[in-house]
């Protein structure tokens, strides 16, 4: 009885060209299938390569925002910043189209002279007699 042996030869492939095919299938939209008989690569090894590169950019890509993104936040969180202190500002001096103070503000002679200023140094000129209406509660001025 004869004894075969069987030597399985090991390819190396270089980078580029292991580059080139992954390429091809992750940018291009071949099938691994396609181009590992078109470059002569056992599929299965194509798709170690494919699935390698693919794990490596998710890996990269999510430890640290790009440098886009980061200014991006950056900018939304000032922006967010800015129209919170907008919004609190005109909750507290909103005056309805009555003339009537905002119905969740106390409407003391303290708030209306606080409100008016802060109006008046924002660049609203607002009488002060719009800050309360006669119903609303304080004396105006």
């Amino acid at each position: 009885m004869a004894t075969e042996e069987v030597f399985m030869s090991v390819r190396q492939y270089t980078d580029e060209f292991k580059a080139e095919a992954i390429k091809q299938v992750v940018e291009r939209g071949f099938t691994v299938v396609e181009v590992a008989a078109r470059i002569g690569v056992p599929k299965h090894t194509l798709y170690g390569w494919v699935q390698g590169a693919r794990k490596a950019a998710c890996t990269s890509h999510a430890g640290t925002p790009a440098a886009s993104d980061s200014a991006e936040v950056r900018r939304l969180k000032a922006e967010l910043k800015r129209v919170t202190e907008e919004r609190d500002i005109l909750k507290k001096a909103a005056v309805g189209s009555t003339g009537r103070c905002n119905a969740t503000l106390g409407c003391t002679d303290m708030d209306n002279d606080e409100l008016w200023q802060e109006w008046v140094d924002l660049g609203f000129p607002i009488p002060r007699s719009r800050m309360c209406g006669s119903s609303g509660g304080a004396v105006s001025r």
